[in-house]
């Protein structure tokens, strides 16, 4: 995969708003009225798209209970969905 990097700046409102560049907004995959999340880490500020990260921490919290349940591959977890659709 090719490494794409580039810089964009914002001017910051004296609100403290910033307008996201149409460049970043494509690459974060958000649109108007979709919300970014800022993840800190020391001195460093990353911006993603919201939705996802909020996805990612969920299913990094899962994965421990989805091991104890038995669920360790896409198999087990698509045959615990029919099992569970199908009342056992």
């Amino acid at each position: 995969m090719t490494e794409r990097v580039f810089t964009e700046n914002a001017l910051i409102s004296s609100k403290g708003q910033i307008t996201v560049p149409k460049k970043i907004r494509k690459v974060l995959g958000v649109n108007n009225g979709e919300e970014v999340t800022f993840v800190v880490i020391n001195d460093e500020v990353k911006v993603v798209n919201a939705a996802e990260y909020a996805m990612k921490v969920l299913q990094t919290e899962m994965i421990d209970e989805a091991r104890k349940a038995g669920l360790e591959s896409e198999d087990d977890i698509v045959s615990f969905i029919r099992n569970m659709r199908a009342g056992r």
